[in-house]
């Protein structure tokens, strides 16, 4: 999930070290409850992510950040040979809990346990947000991608337009909340949803025929509180920029979050407007 919005497009020194700690221990103590909510988000990018990889039957494919698994399931239903690897040992638990024949693996995607031009597509769904240097992480998955191979990634689309993320972002930055002294500082929460920013970020890492593609949809949810408790249950750097707040701190963010999820209400459920960018490019 993103940063806080504190984080936002501000020039801050980050502790590689300590950013990288803090996400896998929240992601290990919150794997259940983001696959309950945010791999049905994710799961629209599964099928663009792979066209885009071009990923087919025998492909060797490397998931980068695997989460549950159900990028890598996915590839491995065309045919595919995949790896999934996570920095989370709590996601690399459900991801082979729910995929027990495929092969997953706990590594930082900084420092992938996998030689040179190994794998023929390397991918990526909702991770950039999560690296401390997602230059040198994206350098990392071009190491391993053989000659002519493709990469692609996902990230979240700026809020004005993926509102599943506007709605929270923008409560908390209305209210002013500083971020609690111990989350650390991360990178720039939507720098890549910028997609001339995410571009460059796979042009930097040395690849060539960069494409980027737009994922719209709606997504739909059951009411406000299923909507609020997916953020600050299933999410690492947001939940912290809430629940570490003083009791009356977070019931402003409540407030102000319920007054802007409400506009998507319906009768019946809360239907969100979301959107993705997807990005690849081949190796030189």
């Amino acid at each position: 999930m993103p940063a806080t919005p504190a984080a936002h497009n501000v020039a801050v020194v980050i502790d590689v070290t300590a950013f990288r700690a803090f996400e896998q221990a929240g992601w290990d103590a919150r794997a259940h409850a983001y696959d309950r909510f945010f791999t049905a988000v994710s799961e629209h990018n599964v099928g663009p992510i792979l066209d885009a990889a071009q990923v087919r039957v025998g492909t060797r494919v490397l998931d980068v950040g695997c989460g549950s698994g159900n990028l890598a399931a996915e590839a491995a239903s065309r045919g595919a040979s995949v790896v999934g690897t996570d920095l989370s040992d709590a996601m690399v638990a459900l991801a082979r809990r729910h995929h027990p024949q495929l092969d997953f693996r706990q590594a930082d995607a900084e420092q992938l346990p996998f030689a040179d031009l190994t794998f023929d597509s390397v991918v990526s769904n909702l991770l950039i947000p999560h690296l401390p240097r997602p230059d040198a992480a994206v350098t990392e998955f071009v190491r391993v991608l053989k000659t002519g191979g493709r990469l692609a990634a996902s990230m979240w689309d700026v809020p004005a337009r993926s509102r599943l993320v506007g709605v929270m972002w923008e409560a908390i930055a209305e209210v002013g909340a500083p971020p609690p002294a111990d989350i650390p500082h991360g990178p720039a929460a939507f720098k890549y949803s910028d997609g001339g920013e995410l571009k460059e970020l796979l042009r930097s890492g040395g690849l060539t025929e960069i494409e980027l593609r737009q994922i719209e949809f709606t997504h739909e949810i059951p009411t406000l509180e299923h909507l609020w408790k997916a953020w600050t249950e299933g999410s690492v750097r947001t939940a912290s920029a809430v629940r570490d707040q003083p009791p009356h701190i977070q019931r402003q963010i409540r407030d102000a979050f319920d007054r802007r999820a409400s506009a998507y209400m319906d009768d019946h459920c809360v239907k969100v407007p979301v959107s993705f960018l997807v990005a690849s490019g081949r190796k030189r």
